[in-house]
C-alpha cells in the first residue's frame, strides 16, 4: 500500500481532490493507479498497470447502475461494440465526496478520429446504431421501472420556452427579425407534431447521437458510447436526432439526406419530417451560451443561426410543403 500511495502522490501532487479521488479509484479496482490526465471536467484518462482507462463522473448512483446493467445486457446478446468497465467495477460504484464514477475500457481513437462530415462514417455510425437498437428492442421491457419514458415534445417546449425568454440577451447578437424567425419555426414544428403519431418500436435508445459519442478505434472498429441520456421510446428518435445533426454537413440537401441507409425509410413519414422543421440545434447552443457564456463560441453560434438561415428556411419550407401538400 505505501508503494502505491507513493505513486498516486507522485501523479497527484498539488491536486488535493485529485489526489483522494484516485485513491478512492484504486481502493475499487485494486491497481494502483500510474498516472492520469484530465480530459475536461468530470474526465479523465488514467493508466493502471492493466492498461489506459476512461474515468467519469455520473450525476447519481442510479445512472452508473443504469449503464452497468444496459451493458451487461448488451453484452447477454452479443453486442460489444461499446466501451468495456473495468472488470473490478462490475457491482461497486466509485464514490467520493457524494459523487459517483466509473472506469471504461479506454478506446484509442483512429487517425484522423470518426466524423460525421464523411459520408462512409455516417453510414457506419447508422449500421452499430441499428445493431443497438435491434439488441435493446429484445430487453427494454426488463428497463420499463428503472429507465424513464421518452418525451420528445415537452423536452423541446422547454427549450423553445428558454430561448423566447432570453429575448433580450438575444438581441445583442442577432436582429430581432431573426429571432421572431426561429420562435416562429419552433411553433409551427410543434404543432405539426402533435397532428401526427409515431409508428415504429420500441427500444432502449441512446438519446445523444453526436459524433463524439462514436469512437473509431485503430482498427477502424466503431464503437457507441456515452450512455447518460438513454430512454425508452420508439427507436425513430434517434433517427431524428442523427439526421437532424448531419444535415448542416449536407447544407440541407434532403436529397441526399434519404440516401443514408436506415434513413430513406422515413422520407414520407409525416412525424419524422415533423420534427426536422424543429430548431432544436439553434435553442440549445444559444441556451447553453447564456448559461455559460464563451466569447470563442459566436463565430459558431453565427454560423449555424445566421450563415445558414436562407439553406435552413428554404429546407423548412420544402418539407412543410411536402407534408401538407
Amino acid at each position: 500500500m505505501m508503494r502505491v500511495m507513493m505513486m498516486i502522490n507522485d501523479v497527484c501532487s498539488g491536486d488535493d481532490f485529485s489526489h483522494r479521488l484516485l485513491l478512492s479509484v484504486q481502493n475499487v479496482l485494486k491497481e494502483p493507479v500510474l498516472s492520469y490526465k484530465p480530459i475536461k471536467e468530470g474526465k479523465w484518462k488514467i493508466f493502471l498497470p492493466s492498461g489506459p482507462w476512461f474515468l467519469k463522473e455520473f450525476s447519481s448512483e442510479t445512472k452508473w447502475k443504469q449503464q452497468q446493467a444496459l451493458i451487461r445486457s448488451l453484452h447477454s446478446v452479443h453486442f460489444f461494440k461499446t466501451a468495456e468497465p473495468h472488470p473490478m467495477q462490475t457491482e461497486e460504484v466509485i464514490s467520493f465526496q457524494k459523487r459517483f464514477y466509473g472506469v471504461f475500457r479506454w478506446i484509442e481513437s483512429s487517425i484522423p478520429p470518426f466524423s460525421y462530415k464523411r459520408e462512409e462514417e455516417r453510414i457506419q455510425a447508422l449500421s452499430v446504431l441499428n445493431e443497438f437498437h435491434a439488441c435493446t428492442e429484445t430487453f427494454y421491457s426488463s428497463f420499463l421501472s428503472v429507465i424513464s419514458q421518452f418525451d420528445q415534445t415537452k423536452k423541446w417546449k422547454g427549450r423553445h420556452h428558454e430561448f423566447e425568454a432570453n429575448r433580450k440577451k438575444l438581441e445583442w447578437y442577432l436582429s430581432l427579425n431573426t429571432i421572431k424567425k426561429y420562435l416562429w419555426m419552433g411553433e409551427r414544428a410543434i404543432e405539426a407534431i402533435s397532428k401526427f403519431t409515431i409508428q415504429d418500436e420500441m427500444a432502449i435508445i441512446h438519446g445523444d447521437v453526436a459524433h463524439h459519442n462514436f469512437i473509431k478505434d485503430r482498427s477502424n472498429r466503431l464503437f457507441i458510447t456515452d450512455f447518460d441520456l438513454i430512454a425508452i421510446a420508439p427507436k425513430t428518435y434517434d433517427y431524428i436526432q442523427f439526421a437532424m445533426r448531419v444535415l448542416p454537413i449536407l447544407h440541407w440537401d434532403e436529397s441526399l439526406l434519404w440516401k443514408h441507409p436506415f434513413l430513406d425509410k422515413y422520407q414520407d413519414d409525416p412525424f419524422f419530417l415533423a420534427h426536422l422543421l424543429f430548431p432544436s440545434d439553434i435553442f440549445r447552443e444559444w441556451n447553453r451560451f447564456f448559461k455559460r457564456p464563451r466569447n470563442g463560441h459566436l463565430p459558431y453560434l453565427y454560423q449555424i443561426t445566421v450563415k445558414e438561415m436562407d439553406e435552413r428556411t428554404a429546407f423548412f419550407n420544402k418539407i412543410f410543403a411536402k407534408m401538407f401538400k
